[in-house]
C-alpha cells in the first residue's frame, strides 16, 4: 500500500473534491470515512445443526459495530463479509463454501437463515452502526474428504467444508460510492476493512460458546438454557447539534486596539455535547484565528467586508457516546 498523505495534504484534496461533489453526495468537510468502520465485537457460535440437505453446519452469529449509519445510502454502496479459513493441515482458503458475499443490505431477519448454499443471514439497525451477520459453516466428518478447490461463483480457492483444528477467520469491509472522492479515503481505496475475528472449530461438545473479540479464553455457554442472543453493549452516536452565529466586529474597535475577541458562546450555538468539546479552525482569513476553547480573534489591518471561516467543532465523547465531529461555516462581518 502506498504510504498515507500528510494531513495538510490530505486536507486540501478534500477541500478541492468539494467542487466535485454533485447534489446528494457527502461533505467532504464533513466527512470521517474511518466512522464507517464494521468491526466485530463478538462472536457466538452454536451448537451443530443438521440443514435441509442432510449435511451439518456449525452457525456462527457475529456482531459487530461503527460509528456511523452503514445503511446509509448516500455513502456505502454495500458491505462485504469474507470467510477464510486456514486448515489443520496448513493448507489455506480463500473462502468457505457457501459463506461469504457482496451484501447490498439489510435484508429482513430470517431471510437467510436456512443452511446449505447462501447459508447467511445479515442484519443491522438502522440509524445507527450497530448490526450482526450469521453464517452456516459446513463441516465435515473424519472420513470425509476436505478439499480446496476454486470456485466457479467466487473465483476464489474455497474449502469444501471444515475439520476439528481449522482456523476460521472472519472480516467485514465497507465499500464506498463512487462519488465519494478518493483523496478523502484512507490511502485512497474505495473498500474500508475492518478487524477480524478468528476462532478454530473444536468438538461438537464445546459448544455452544461465546467468543468475545480479542479475548483469548472465551467461555462457554450452558447448552441446558439456550436464550436468544443478547447484543453486547454498544456505545451510542454523539447527539451533538451545532452551528455558527453570525459574528459582527466593528472597524472601529480595531482602530483602538490590536485585536477584537470573540467568546464560543457568542459564536456557537451548541447543544447536547457528550464529552470535551475542542475547536479547531479548517480554513479563512489570515487575520481571523479560533483557538481550542473556541474563542475567536479578529486582528487589526482586516479590511471591511463579510469572511467566511471553517471551523471543525469535535466531541471526545464517553462511555455511552462514540467521539464525533462537526465541520460548520461560521460567517464574520466587519463593518
Amino acid at each position: 500500500m502506498r504510504k498515507s498523505k500528510s494531513i495538510l495534504a490530505l486536507f486540501l484534496a478534500a477541500l478541492m473534491a468539494l467542487s466535485v461533489l454533485g447534489t446528494g453526495a457527502v461533505s467532504a468537510l464533513a466527512f470521517n470515512p474511518n466512522n464507517y468502520k464494521p468491526d466485530f465485537t463478538q462472536l457466538k457460535i452454536g451448537a451443530p445443526i443438521t440443514g435441509t440437505d442432510g449435511k451439518k453446519y456449525l452457525p456462527v452469529t457475529c456482531f459487530f459495530t461503527s460509528s456511523e449509519d452503514l445503511s446509509d445510502k448516500n455513502t456505502v454502496e454495500c458491505l462485504e463479509a469474507n470467510v477464510s479459513a486456514t486448515l489443520a493441515n496448513g493448507a489455506k482458503a480463500e473462502g468457505v463454501k457457501g459463506n461469504g458475499q457482496t451484501l447490498y443490505g439489510p435484508l429482513n431477519l430470517g431471510e437467510y437463515n436456512q443452511a446449505g448454499a447462501n447459508a447467511f443471514m445479515w442484519s443491522w439497525n438502522e440509524g445507527n452502526g450497530a448490526g450482526e451477520v450469521k453464517f452456516n459453516l459446513p463441516l465435515l466428518e473424519n472420513n470425509e474428504t476436505q478439499s480446496v478447490e476454486k470456485s466457479q461463483a467466487t473465483g476464489l480457492e474455497e474449502v469444501n467444508g471444515l475439520k476439528v483444528g481449522d482456523k476460521v477467520e472472519m472480516q467485514l469491509v465497507t465499500e464506498f460510492k463512487n462519488n465519494i472522492p478518493a483523496e478523502v479515503l484512507p490511502g485512497g481505496s474505495h473498500e474500508l476493512p475492518g478487524n477480524k475475528a478468528t476462532f478454530t472449530v473444536e468438538e461438537s461438545s464445546k459448544y455452544p460458546k461465546t467468543v468475545d473479540i480479542g479475548s483469548e479464553t472465551p467461555e462457554p455457554e450452558t447448552p441446558s438454557t439456550p436464550s436468544t442472543p443478547a447484543a453486547p453493549v454498544k456505545r451510542l452516536n454523539n447527539p451533538i447539534f451545532v452551528v455558527a452565529k453570525k459574528v459582527t466586529i466593528k472597524s472601529k474597535k480595531l482602530k483602538k486596539k490590536k485585536k477584537v475577541t470573540v467568546s464560543a458562546k457568542k459564536a456557537f450555538v451548541m447543544q447536547n455535547a457528550q464529552g470535551k468539546v475542542t475547536y479547531k479552525k479548517l480554513k479563512g482569513n489570515k487575520k481571523i484565528s479560533i483557538n481550542k476553547d473556541g474563542k475567536i480573534t479578529v486582528k487589526k489591518g482586516i479590511k471591511k467586508g463579510k469572511y467566511t471561516v471553517w471551523v471543525r467543532v469535535s466531541v471526545a465523547g464517553n462511555n455511552g457516546y462514540y467521539p464525533a465531529d462537526k465541520n460548520v461555516k461560521c460567517t464574520i462581518v466587519v463593518k
